[in-house]
């Protein structure tokens, strides 16, 4: 999600003081991961834009990589609807109505390739931009993932800028 994350250390006081205490006595030792967490409290704590514009539906098994994924989205704005596997998908869409999808890969139940190709395969949601966001990042998979039918191939970790830029080129304001 970030890169660079070396200028982001900081000591406990200070992360305490600029999430207004909502972290007490916690010990950081961080790795990858414990990025994302602290993303994610830390994000938690800006202001948020007051328009909705857009419904974005996350399917992604982790929840560390789903919650950084909604917070991103959320601070820019969209109505954020999320699913942590593949088998809930077709329900989940017919009832949010997203105008975007984020999905993983690799999920339980089903793939994302196979959630994809039976998307694009239904005429009534074949028009919604599926956006593939993986930590599988060969050009092949980047390749397949395409050939699906999605917009966008990202991989894993995401800049926010990146997604975000990567969605505006796919979703009308």
């Amino acid at each position: 999600m970030w890169r660079g994350c070396d200028a982001l250390l900081l000591n406990s006081r200070s992360i305490n003081s600029k999430m207004n205490h909502k972290i007490l006595n916690f010990n950081f030792s961080f790795s990858f991961f414990n990025w994302h967490l602290l993303a994610a409290v830390y994000f938690n704590n800006l202001p948020k834009k007051e328009k909705i514009m857009n419904t974005a539906l996350i399917v992604e098994d982790s929840l560390v990589e789903r919650t950084a994924i909604a917070l991103i989205l959320d601070r820019a704005g969209f109505k954020v609807q999320t699913i942590d596997n593949g088998e809930e998908v077709l329900a989940k869409i017919t009832s949010c109505r997203p105008d975007v999808i984020i999905l993983d890969v690799i999920l339980p139940g089903r793939s994302g390739f196979e959630i994809c190709r039976h998307l694009k395969a239904n005429p009534e949601m074949s028009k919604i931009p599926i956006i593939f966001c993986s930590s599988k990042a060969t050009e092949l998979d980047k390749f397949w993932g395409l050939r699906q039918g999605a917009a966008a191939y990202l991989t894993k970790p995401l800049a926010d800028n990146e997604l975000l830029q990567t969605i505006g080129q796919l979703v009308p304001a």
